[in-house]
């Protein structure tokens, strides 16, 4: 497993070598997610945590410092996530043959099923990013990261935008989609 730039040494993490190991560790990133999304950061413990994952809270200190490394590695687990959505969300081979049209339609179909299937995910995610600055920063950076890739991805289609300056087009189409979608998850 590759090692996350976005856990710092600061916050311990030790990585799971046995199978059995690795199980307990996504079970308590499973547990942490599920409640932090819905007590928030502050109404889940430690023993909250381990007890919803079926552990002890000596096997929690084993992998976790303290609850903040799971906070960090929750987040982690996400970016990595996101990375590898985008990166094959991204292949212009996946895209062949279809428009820009499609494109976006495919974006917004993903990013809605995404939130109906894993709303959960999405909770946690905010509530990490509002209790902690550092990863709300991260949180901030990725998004920019995976906007920036997204427009050039469909810059790569500048042929089919109808307007003189496709750059622009493309930062408002984008916009307006993210406003509407993020509109849309808040009215569930």
């Amino acid at each position: 497993m590759k090692r996350s730039t976005w856990v710092s040494d600061l916050h311990r993490v030790r990585e799971g070598q046995q199978d059995r190991s690795r199980k307990t560790q996504v079970a308590l990133l499973d547990a942490a997610e599920e409640l932090f999304a819905e007590h928030g950061i502050g109404g889940a413990t430690i023993a909250d945590i381990s007890s919803a994952a079926g552990c002890s809270i000596g096997a929690f200190y084993h992998h976790y410092r303290d609850k903040r490394a799971i906070q960090f590695a929750l987040f982690a687990r996400y970016a990595t996530e996101l990375d590898e959505m985008a990166r094959l969300g991204l292949d212009p081979n996946r895209w062949a043959g279809t428009t820009i049209g499609d494109i976006l339609h495919g974006y917004v179909e993903l990013t809605m099923r995404n939130d109906r299937e894993l709303p959960r995910r999405s909770r946690s995610a905010v509530a990490l990013s509002q209790a902690e600055p550092e990863i709300h920063d991260q949180m901030c950076e990725l998004r920019r990261r995976r906007e920036a890739e997204f427009s050039n991805f469909l810059l790569t289609r500048s042929d089919e935008i109808g307007h003189e300056n496709p750059r622009l087009a493309v930062a408002f189409v984008l916009d307006q989609l993210g406003s509407m979608m993020r509109v849309r998850m808040h009215e569930r």
